[in-house]
């Protein structure tokens, strides 16, 4: 770590960063408002959503990439290693870092992703035949796979009892004050 500030074109970087988080926050929380078939309807809604949520996550990576980069004077290997780098140097939570760093990944499907990215119904395991609230996590990393589905969850063993990777995704969700309708809207 240097024992010198940041130099001003790089705090302003940060500063041009935490602006763009929050007007991208004020859109996005405008748009929840929105119904699930008006938006469906709506691809010019959409893409607002998804130009958000990609510039938000961008201005995060930015910020990640600045503090990083003073702290250990070097740039991280790649963006969601950015934000574990946040956690290892105590700027986040572990858990926060990898929820972020599970963003930075999900920013890359909405960014290298043409057509419809969420163009399908939610599925609440309980509404599916083959399970029901308590079901395995193994069975539904498969499912999820199998039908090309992200999984919301606010369960952390999820994590601990599969392996990620072989999942079409994962979204943790820490905050369990927050319905998965709001995520949906806002990752939308």
């Amino acid at each position: 770590m240097t024992d010198e500030g940041l130099p001003a074109d790089r705090l302003n970087r940060i500063l041009t960063a935490v602006e763009t988080i929050e007007e991208s926050l004020g859109v996005l929380a405008r748009k929840q408002q929105i119904g699930r078939e008006d938006y469906k309807a709506d691809s010019d809604t959409r893409d607002i959503v998804e130009r958000r949520f990609v510039k938000m996550t961008e201005a995060a990576i930015d910020i990640a990439e600045e503090l990083v980069k003073h702290e250990r004077e070097q740039p991280p290997a790649s963006n969601p290693a950015s934000m574990r780098a946040l956690g290892e140097i105590g700027v986040l939570s572990g858990s926060l870092a990898e929820e972020m760093a599970q963003g930075t990944r999900f920013r890359n499907v909405l960014s290298h992703t043409y057509g419809n990215i969420i163009d399908h119904d939610v599925e609440r395991i309980d509404d599916v035949a083959e399970f029901g609230l308590g079901s395995d996590g193994g069975s539904i990393a498969r499912y999820a796979r199998e039908h090309s589905r992200l999984i919301l969850t606010q369960d952390d063993d999820f994590f601990t009892g599969l392996d990620i990777e072989d999942t079409a995704g994962v979204l943790f969700q820490r905050d369990q004050t927050l319905s998965s309708g709001w995520w949906m809207t806002s990752a939308r």
